[in-house]
């Protein structure tokens, strides 16, 4: 039996429907999009060796957590010490630990010896220098005369604070003390210092000391270069007649 033509199939028929070109993505769009892409940075701005060998999943946060601050200038002002400095003095050298007092003093000693040692420390034709920072005193460097051996010879010692080492206070001081020697005319100095006083040797060591070990202390000797003419002279017209110590 023929079906009629207006008779409504149960048959669904599928319309072909053709396919959609895909939307244009401008260039634009697509590195903004895109999550794999290189950021582009300021001129001047370089990611750190870190960053670089840390992956495709490493965040700046990350970057900052693994290098840390940057470390800030010191603002340190090295200056000679006078009477009025004994307060500073007295509070420096009790500062010190029992390691920073044999450091200093070759020896086990007391608070007691300490304080006595520093009321007595700024002796004359000797020449005491201290690095301070925000108003406190860190380090210090004595040169002591000892022209009764050479007039031309001076012995140095250092000390600083425990927790400000490591930091450069000692190297600064030690520039110091050579350009005060090479100043005043000083062409030796000499230091003794324990042989496991690993800071003293690095020190010594960078400005071409001659070390002698001995069994238990370390003999150093140094030879400040000359002063220039001009800072010579600077030093003749502000002051001394007598000594060259007296130069300052």
């Amino acid at each position: 039996m023929a079906r009629p033509r207006d008779c409504v199939t149960h048959a669904t028929r599928i319309r072909k429907v053709p396919a959609l070109a895909p939307p244009r993505v401008s260039p634009h769009s697509r590195r903004r999009h895109n999550p794999n892409r290189e950021r582009r940075r300021p001129p001047g701005q370089h990611l750190s060796s870190s960053s670089l060998d840390a992956g495709p999943n490493h965040s700046r946060r990350q970057e900052c957590r693994m290098t840390g601050p940057k470390p800030r200038s010191l603002d340190m002002r090295i200056r000679r010490l006078h009477a009025c400095d004994q307060a500073h003095i007295c509070a420096h050298f009790l500062s010190l630990d029992a390691e920073s007092r044999r450091a200093r003093f070759c020896a086990a000693i007391s608070e007691d010896w300490v304080l006595r040692y520093a009321k007595q420390s700024l002796c004359e034709g000797d020449i005491t220098c201290g690095a301070f920072i925000d108003g406190r005193l860190r380090g210090v460097v004595e040169l002591r005369d000892i022209r009764q051996v050479d007039p031309c010879c001076a012995e140095a010692a250092f000390s600083v604070d425990p927790q400000w080492q490591n930091i450069g206070i000692g190297d600064a001081l030690f520039q110091r003390m050579l350009a005060v020697a090479g100043h005043r005319g000083i062409g030796t100095i000499q230091m003794t210092f324990l042989k496991e006083n690993s800071r003293m040797r690095h020190l010594a060591l960078r400005y071409d000391a001659t070390l002698a070990q001995d069994q238990d202390d370390v003999a150093a000797t140094l030879h400040p270069d000359p002063p220039v003419l001009m800072t010579l002279a600077k030093g003749l017209m502000g002051g001394a007649k007598d000594h060259p110590w007296q130069r300052f």
